[in-house]
């Protein structure tokens, strides 16, 4: 039987719609041969999904695509092959064409017009329908039930390599488990030592109560005032310093922060304010190196300087321990050179330039500020 050649165009415009004449129980052996433009191109069909799709004369619908043999993809040319369902309704197809279908992608072609002849024994066709449908049904059942079960053992071997895995280092985490195990037992011991000790304290009643506590602090409190003449007394002595100790920790530890020369003055000890630096990129190759001690704050100009314009912020915050509650300028100067300039450092850390727009150079210099 010689396949009749269909040429089907996606853009469906003056397309003439070709015809094809079948008869009830036909089907598996007629072949067409389609050829898909577009704009009269041919279309790569590579990857693309190709179905036909149809509704008969009975209102059933054909959507096939076991029929479809590509015979050559790139110039959009298959083969197909019309099965038993496609002639299981008598009277001409409401609509038949073909689509494709790739990824988010669909197209169809112009219309084919279908016309299914009557048989003698309805009854036949319609036994050999079902039959059809039916075998077709069960073809796709296996397929699907061969995939799963290849996926079933595929999972069979990922757990049997965990399992593998689990035994090769079972020595490790054992180890692991164990030293946790140590660990904890050994800090647990600590902890209990501490309170055996803080309870054998409460037996012994060798604690200051609270009020005797703060009478020895407010004492040594004053006598610093009275040495240093400072109302703001920086160097006073907190209940935070001295600790939740027994009367002679507490007793030994003040003696030790607060001490007097021959002539009187006040020595104070492990109580000094600590000197923290750091240094801070702040942007455009310009770097501040502080050093606090207390509320009083240098700052040194470092770095090579790209251009900045006046007025304008660097990129880069200055850390909270640096910002003061009021904006502070800040001077330097240019390295080999009588150029100077100024930054602003804000509440929030950020810094503005206010040296010439575009000055590049070495910032150099030495400026201080207070935090509060």
């Amino acid at each position: 039987m010689a396949n009749m050649i269909f040429n089907l165009d996606l853009n469906k415009n003056n397309a003439i719609n070709p015809i094809i004449f079948g008869r009830l129980t036909d089907g598996n052996l007629r072949k067409i041969t389609v050829n898909i433009t577009n704009e009269g191109e041919p279309v790569d069909l590579t990857g693309w999904v190709i179905r036909f799709e149809g509704v008969t004369g009975g209102q059933a619908k054909v959507f096939d695509v076991l029929g479809v043999h590509l015979l050559d993809a790139e110039n959009g040319k298959f083969e197909y092959t019309f099965s038993k369902t496609a002639f299981s309704a008598s009277g001409a197809y409401t609509t038949a064409y073909f689509a494709i279908e790739k990824d988010d992608m669909r197209e169809t072609t112009n219309d084919i017009k279908i016309i299914v002849e009557n048989v003698a024994d309805l009854n036949a066709q319609d036994a050999q329908t079902v039959v059809t449908e039916l075998n077709k049904t069960i073809t796709l059942i296996n397929e699907r039930y061969a995939e799963l079960n290849g996926r079933v053992g595929g999972y069979a071997d990922d757990i049997a390599e965990l399992e593998n895995w689990l035994t090769s280092r079972k020595a490790e985490i054992e180890n692991i488990i164990d030293l946790a195990n140590s660990n904890f037992n050994q800090k647990l011991s600590e902890i209990q030592a501490k309170l055996d000790e803080t309870n054998q304290a409460i037996v012994n009643g060798d604690f200051y109560t609270k009020t005797e506590t703060d009478q020895k602090l407010s004492a040594i409190n004053t006598t610093i005032t009275n040495h240093t003449n400072d109302k703001a007394n920086p160097h006073s002595v907190t209940a935070s310093q001295v600790g939740a100790y027994s009367k002679q920790e507490i007793d030994t530890k003040l003696s030790k922060a607060v001490m007097a020369d021959d002539s009187g003055k006040v020595i104070l000890k492990d109580f000094e304010v600590t000197t923290i630096s750091e240094t801070v990129n702040i942007g455009n190759g310009l770097s501040l190196n502080f050093q606090r001690k207390g509320e009083f704050v240098l700052v040194r100009f470092s770095g090579s300087l790209t251009a900045i314009n006046s007025g304008t912020y660097f990129s880069t915050a200055v850390p909270d321990q640096w910002r003061p509650d009021g904006i502070k300028e800040l001077i330097g100067h240019f390295a080999s050179g009588a150029l100077a300039f100024h930054v602003d450092l804000e509440t929030d850390g950020r810094v503005k330039w206010w040296g010439n727009s575009g000055a590049t150079g070495a910032p150099r210099g030495t400026a201080m500020y207070f935090l509060k």
